[in-house]
Parts: structure tokens; sequence; C-alpha cells
């Protein structure tokens, strides 16, 4: 059996630490546009105003999508009758038989106004192809399936939240201006 961990390092000298520096080059090559998209002006999720809350649909990681298509969804206080948290855990098994919990964290609404717009425009994001992006290398599509509002019921909106401020803070900021409750 093969040597492992640190002394099967050792053992194979310096080929092994050029392979493992190259491996991270690669890696970082490859995220280059996971961590870049951090730093957009399109990486936001939510904002509020003094009358209504605007939710961003499409996910800050698809940048490269077309900015002239509508993926911001307009909400008056007025029409959420109720706001809270929400904790999904999705348990799953992978090939190997390890088990793997995954955890989604949500701010829910319950909005009172038809959300039949939203859950179509929702679909049609989820639709929309890859956008090709020329390189010296050749062409590339790029679509991550990271879709961060869904519509679960006739009248509710989830948002995932894995933003900052946190979504406690967000409830905080809204509960003012509408009934907030915890789920």
């Amino acid at each position: 059996m093969p040597a492992r961990g640190p002394q099967a390092v050792r053992r194979m000298g310096p080929l092994c630490h050029l392979l493992h520096r190259s491996n991270a080059a690669a890696r970082l090559f490859f995220l280059r546009g996971y961590v870049s998209a951090r730093f957009r002006d399109s990486n936001w999720l939510a904002q509020t105003t003094p009358t209504s809350v605007f939710l961003k649909f499409r996910s800050y990681l698809n940048y490269a999508m077309p900015d002239s298509d509508e993926t911001v969804v307009f909400i008056p206080y007025e029409e959420i009758r109720t706001a809270g948290l929400l904790t999904e855990r999705v348990a799953s098994t992978d090939l190997q038989g390890g088990r793997t919990t995954l955890t989604n964290r949500y701010v829910e609404f319950d909005v009172a106004g038809d959300v039949a717009e939203l859950a179509k425009a929702i679909s049609a994001e989820r639709a929309k192809p890859a956008p090709a992006e020329k390189h010296w290398y050749g062409t590339v599509s790029t679509l991550y399936n990271d879709f961060p509002v869904r519509i679960v019921a006739p009248s509710f909106v989830q948002v995932r939240w894995a933003a900052v401020p946190g979504r406690k803070q967000f409830l905080r900021v809204l509960s003012p201006l509408f009934k907030s409750r915890r789920l």
C-alpha cells in the first residue's frame, strides 16, 4: 500500500510539490469568476426603501447574463402579510454511503398580491441558456445553477439568505413596517 500523508510527500520529493502548486494554480484559475463576482455591483439580493423591498432573483454568480433582463421584483410593504425565518435541512447519502446535511436559510414573505408574474419570471430565468464568452482559447459558456428566490405556495416567496447583513438583522429593519413572525 502506498504511503499517505506527509511521509508520502517527503518520499515523492520536489515533483509532488510542483504538482501540488500547479493544482492550486489551476483551482484559482477556475475559481476566478466565482471570486470576482462577489465584488461586482450586481452582487446584491435585497434592497429596502421606505415603502417597499426589492428582491433580485438572479444570482450574483450569473453576472455575465444580459443586464437588460428583468431580474428584480418590487414588493410594496402593504402587500406583505408576514415575513419570517425558515431553516431547511436536506440530508443526502453519497455513493460511498456517507451522509451529508445541507442547511439552507431563508427569509420567507407571505405576499397578499398575485405572485404568478414573479413565478413566470423566475421560470424564464431558469430556462435561459448561458451566454457565450469568447476567449483566446475558445468560446466558453458558464451558468451557475444558483437561484436565490423561489415561490413555494400560491403566496409565499422565499429568499435563500447567505448575505450580509444576516437575515435576522434584515427582518429587524423591516419589522416596524409590517407584521413579522419567526418560523
